[in-house]
């Protein structure tokens, strides 16, 4: 089965960092937090689904910063 889209179906680390505009030791810290997002460890590398990121951004979406 080809893919049709050019997004990727993992992120990295540095690659989920860039796309939430934090640094990468704040990702990290949160992984041995044990705080989402969830991950996979593949080899040695740490790597995000990218629709459990999505959902986790649709989860988190605010309409009001009061709440």
């Amino acid at each position: 089965m080809a893919l049709t889209s050019e997004e990727p179906i993992y992120l990295t680390t540095e690659e989920l960092a860039k796309r939430w505009r934090v640094s990468t030791s704040s990702v990290s810290k949160w992984r041995v937090q044990g705080k989402p997002p969830i991950f996979f460890q593949i080899n040695g590398t740490i790597l995000y689904k990218l629709a459990d990121i999505k959902d986790l951004e649709k989860a988190n979406r605010k309409s009001s910063t009061s709440n």
